[in-house]
């Protein structure tokens, strides 16, 4: 258990992660007193604490501080489900849904930095990838415009990397910058002069899903994402090309991706091997 709090402690995770990720190493520690963990052992364990627990977020806790202990290896809790509501999962909003978040993001009350940011969060995931974490990590530092690119700093997979953007990206970044005002942060994106946290990027979503009339679609910013590896596919990239640009370590994890794209896109593939062939086969599909 030791070895797991030292690499806490030199991670990137917030101190309060760090100290509830230990409280429930510790809770696992007691539980087995001396016992080597096996997976049954941590499974009992869960079942008599984690899963009796009041608070959803405990459960999530114990749950997240196991798989960190045991990564790289499966969790010995992979299929448990948290105690709650099931997860809503991520889908790509369709094009009118998009065109329709640009358009809110021009008209949401507040500042013109405020909008200014809305329309950075939107294009960044849309035309870059960029995961929720990402976004609220980007400093000033890390964008170079000039190359169309910006830096990332421990990622979801803990790497740091180059990351292309697309130029409606780079364009609504050059906007921001310029409504950006005077802060002592160098984080990009930023509320009442400190970096933006979680809890105020939720609330600009919010705002910007319900400006567009989108409160009841239920879509996320990592639903953004889904729609940039969409799009990838749409415009002829291929499936390591797309993997490569989410920055995934697995073939299969962008197939799940790309399993949202409409049946009807696949005449399209047809089309760019022999476009007459393909005029012919739409009704296929």
């Amino acid at each position: 258990m030791d070895s797991i709090r030292q690499r806490f402690a030199s991670s990137d995770l917030a101190p309060a992660t760090i100290a509830a990720y230990c409280w429930a190493l510790r809770d696992l520690e007691r539980f087995l007193d001396g016992r080597i963990a096996s997976d049954e052992l941590v499974r009992t364990w869960w079942a008599e604490h984690g899963r009796s627990d009041a608070c959803l977020g405990t459960q999530r806790v114990r749950a997240a501080a196991v798989s960190a202990y045991w990564r790289p290896r499966a969790s010995p809790l992979r299929g448990m489900r948290v105690r709650g509501r099931a997860s809503v999962p991520h889908t790509a909003p369709s094009a009118e849904q998009f065109g329709q978040m640009l358009v809110a993001s021009a008209r949401l009350p507040g500042s013109e930095h405020r909008r200014a940011q809305a329309g950075a969060i939107v294009h960044v995931a849309a035309y870059g990838g960029l995961r929720q974490g990402e976004i609220r990590s980007l400093e000033l530092d890390d964008l170079d415009l000039p190359r169309g690119r910006l830096w990332l700093r421990q990622t979801k997979g803990r790497r740091s990397e180059w990351q292309p953007l697309a130029p409606p990206a780079l364009r609504s970044l050059q906007q921001l910058i310029a409504e950006r005002p005077a802060a002592a942060t160098q984080a990009l994106l930023v509320h009442r002069g400190r970096r933006m946290g979680r809890a105020a990027l939720n609330t600009l979503w919010s705002d910007l899903v319900r400006v567009a009339g989108l409160a009841d679609a239920r879509l996320s910013i990592h639903g953004l994402r889904h729609w940039f590896a969409g799009e990838l596919l749409r415009t002829g990239a291929t499936l390591p090309e797309i993997s490569t640009l989410l920055r995934h370590r697995s073939l299969r994890v962008t197939e799940v991706y790309l399993r949202q794209i409409e049946r009807p896109d696949l005449a399209h593939a047809l089309a760019r091997m022999d476009p007459e062939a393909a005029a012919d086969a739409r009704g296929l599909f």
